[in-house]
This record gives structure tokens, C-alpha cells and sequence, in this order.
């Protein structure tokens, strides 16, 4: 008996060490709640929801400590930068804020996880990252950024002088990309015995490129259909009289619903075409303006050079155009009891809606952009005392003359028509046909034509 008490006494002992042992493991570490404070590190805290059955909660920790801790390291922004930012907008400005907070924390090297505990469904991660560590691999990395910049640079000298202008202009951009990460604390550097600000000097050569780029529409004013390509417009793009190939235009029209398509890229000759844009607007007179695209400049993620290059004033030209609608060779039948009206009802209500949305009608079916055949009819009905009842009947069909195929085909069915006669009501019933063609096909008319 007293044997078996004993073991009963050693099995609660074990039991309640257990216990406490379990508590113990359970217990959150102070860095949970306050993270420790030493000068030697920047210290961060990151915590993230348990995913069950997925790892993603330790990554998104990581990156939370990561970003608390590039939070507290201080980046110094050099005036000239800012300056410049700011010229350009607030929004700009802030999106450039925003991005500098992004690029340190992808910059961040040699940090160092301390702990990690799971407690109510959070994951909780704690990293630090030595100052005097970080100091040291950032200035290396800024050496080495430093010495890349140099050699685009230099690229940039040799191409300018070979007479390719717009290889040195994208070396400049390579140059300016190559020490992104430092752009907001202005890297310095010597060039020509000088000590200078990288970014300010890159930036400004840009700028002086820039200013001696035209962009000439080819031609000036472009006769174009509305619905067609611009087969034969194009820019051409010359610095200081010489070709620059290879460079990409940034296209805005004035008109709506154009399509512009990707960025036209100059040729050997210096000329972008403008064969991809279609002109879906029918107004009399538009514009295409075409402005040069840096290489890099809508780069997106946590780079600061694109808003650097956004920044800048960049060249541009402007072609007119004079837009015509496509031609329709339209037929038209339209009668009651046998005969045509003196007065055409169902006719006018075509011409109107589709003279409005651009088109033009044309006498000659071979230089025809689509053939439109129309009937009307009206007959009589049925008489209910002194009220007479007709209906009249539409069909529209349009062919392509491009394709020769139909692409559109509509009819009406028994519209009625009420007057004191047979004739004044058939009159009625194409009146109202009319109507219909407005409130009811010219929309998907047009859709079909454009």
C-alpha cells in the first residue's frame, strides 16, 4: 500500500512539472510586446495570422519586422532631388516618399532572426540587424553603385562622341538606374576633378539632350477615314538634326475611343509609324500628340530613377487630322399600297442618325465603304368603325464592300398605323417605322458599321 502512494505522489509530482513546464513554453517573450531597445541594432517586430496548412504567415512576420526596421533607418534626402520631385506634383512626390520606404527595406542585407513565437492563432517574428554591419555593406554597395554609374557615364561620353545620340541618352538613363537606391542622398562622386551629386549631374545632361530633340509629325495634317489605320502617318524623331533610332513615343489623341496601340519605336531612319492606331472617332478634326518615352520612365515596383525621369521636360509633336466618315451607298424602297409617298419617311431617320455618328452617303458603289439596301412597305389592315389600322414591314441589310460580306441585317414586323383612312394610316405606319430605326437599331447599326 505505502509503495503504491508513493508512486501515486511521483507520478503527480512529474504531472505538475509537466504542467508547468507547458506554461512556461506557452508564456510570450517581452519582445512580443516591447521590443528591446540597444543602440547597437535596429530591432522590429513582426507579426502575421496563422495560415493552417501554409508557411505564408513566417514570410509575411519577416517582412513585417523588415519594414519596421527600415522605418527606423534614416535616409537623407538631398534638396536638389526633392526640388525637383516636387516641381512635378504632390502626387508624384508622395508616390516617390512612399518608394524610397520600399527601397530600403529591399535593400536591407545581414539581418539576423533573434526569435519567434505562435500564440492565439499569431505568428510573431523578431529580427535586428546591426548598425555598425549595415553601415558597412552600405558603404560598399554605395562604392560599387558608385563605380557602375561612372562607367555608363563614360559610355555615354564615347557614344556621344561617335554620333549616337540615342545610345548615350540611354546610357545616362542606365547610369541614373545603376544607383537608384542612393538617389534620395544625392550619391556623390568626382567627374572632371569635381566633386559632384550623380544624380543631379545624369539628370541635368538628360534634360540637355532633350532640349535639342524634335519630334516631327510626317506630314503635319493626315487625311483618315473614321474605322481605319493610319497607314501613312508616322514621327520622326532627330536630335539636333540627326536620326535617333530606336527610341519609343508615348501617343495621346484628342478623340475618343481611338485606339493607339503600344508605343511606336523609331526606325533606322528615325521615324515611328503610326500604321497601329485606328481612328474610331468621327470628328471632323482630331490630333495625335506623340511625346518622347524614356527607357525605364514607367517602370514600376520601389525604383526611384522613373520619377526622376517623369520629372523632366520631355520633347513633342502633334499631327491634325481630318477625319472623314466611311462611305455608304444606300438604297431605298419605300412604299404603301404600291406606290412611294411624295415625302420619304423611313429614309430621313437613317440619313440622320448615321450622318450624326459620321458617316457620309456616296452616289459611286465602287468607291463604297458598305452598300445599304432598305425596304419599307405599308398595307392596309383592318377598320374598326371610323378608326383604319395598317402595318407596315422594315428590312435593312449592309454589306461590307471591303469583304463582301453581310454584317448586318434587321427587320421590323407589322408596325402599326391608326388613322381615319387606309392611306393616312399606312403613312402612320412608316412614320412610326422611322421611329423605331432611332430608338431601336440605331445603336447596334452603328456598332455593326463601326
Amino acid at each position: 500500500m505505502k509503495l503504491r502512494t508513493d508512486r501515486m505522489r511521483v507520478l503527480s509530482i512529474v504531472i505538475l512539472v509537466f504542467g508547468l513546464a507547458t506554461v512556461a513554453a506557452a508564456k510570450a517573450p517581452d519582445w512580443v510586446k516591447s521590443p528591446p531597445v540597444d543602440s547597437r541594432y535596429y530591432s522590429g517586430v513582426g507579426s502575421a495570422a496563422v495560415i493552417p496548412g501554409s508557411t505564408a504567415h513566417i514570410e509575411n512576420a519577416r517582412q513585417a519586422a523588415l519594414a519596421a526596421i527600415a522605418a527606423q533607418i534614416q535616409v537623407n534626402i538631398s534638396a536638389e532631388v526633392m526640388s525637383s520631385i516636387m516641381e512635378s506634383g504632390d502626387e508624384l512626390a508622395e508616390s516617390f516618399r512612399r518608394n524610397i520606404q520600399s527601397s530600403t527595406q529591399a535593400q536591407l542585407e545581414g539581418y539576423e532572426q533573434v526569435g519567434q513565437h505562435s500564440e492565439g492563432g499569431t505568428y510573431y517574428a523578431y529580427y535586428r540587424l546591426s548598425k555598425a554591419k549595415y553601415a558597412e555593406i552600405q558603404a560598399e554597395k554605395r562604392r560599387k553603385a558608385s563605380e557602375l554609374a561612372l562607367s555608363f557615364y563614360r559610355e555615354y561620353e564615347s557614344s556621344l562622341a561617335a554620333g549616337e545620340p540615342a545610345r548615350a541618352l540611354n546610357n545616362l538613363i542606365r547610369a541614373l538606374e545603376s544607383m537608384d537606391a542612393y538617389i534620395p542622398e544625392g550619391l556623390k562622386s568626382r567627374i572632371d576633378g569635381e566633386d559632384v551629386f550623380l544624380s543631379n549631374v545624369f539628370t541635368q545632361k538628360i534634360q540637355s539632350l532633350l532640349d535639342q530633340v524634335e519630334i516631327i509629325a510626317d506630314p503635319k495634317v493626315l487625311k483618315v477615314k473614321a474605322g481605319e489605320a493610319l497607314k501613312d502617318g508616322g514621327f520622326r524623331v532627330v536630335l539636333s538634326g540627326a536620326a535617333m533610332k530606336n527610341v519609343s513615343l508615348l501617343l495621346e489623341s484628342n478623340g475618343s475611343g481611338n485606339e493607339l496601340g503600344q508605343a511606336p519605336v523609331t526606325d533606322g531612319s528615325g521615324r515611328a509609324s503610326l500604321r497601329t492606331v485606328r481612328i474610331r472617332d468621327a470628328k471632323k478634326i482630331q490630333n495625335i500628340r506623340a511625346e518622347l518615352l524614356l527607357q525605364g520612365e514607367k517602370k514600376g515596383g520601389a525604383l526611384l530613377y522613373p520619377a526622376l525621369l517623369s520629372a523632366l521636360n520631355k520633347p513633342a509633336g502633334t499631327m491634325v487630322l481630318q477625319v472623314s466618315g466611311p462611305v455608304i451607298y444606300m438604297t431605298v424602297t419605300e412604299t404603301y399600297g404600291g406606290k412611294e409617298p411624295t415625302v420619304k419617311r423611313v429614309e430621313p431617320a437613317l440619313k440622320d442618325i448615321l450622318t450624326k455618328a459620321g458617316f457620309s452617303f456616296g452616289e459611286d458603289l465602287a468607291a463604297a465603304d458598305f452598300m445599304m439596301e432598305v425596304t419599307a412597305d405599308a398595307r392596309e389592315g383592318s377598320q374598326v368603325h371610323t378608326l383604319f389600322t395598317s402595318f407596315a414591314d422594315l428590312n435593312v441589310s449592309v454589306t461590307s464592300m471591303s469583304s463582301g460580306n453581310e454584317i448586318y441585317k434587321k427587320g421590323l414586323n407589322r408596325v402599326k398605323g391608326i388613322d381615319l383612312d387606309f392611306e393616312k394610316a399606312q403613312l402612320k405606319a412608316l412614320e412610326a417605322i422611322g421611329e423605331k430605326v432611332q430608338s431601336e437599331i440605331a445603336g447596334e447599326l452603328i456598332k455593326a458599321l463601326k
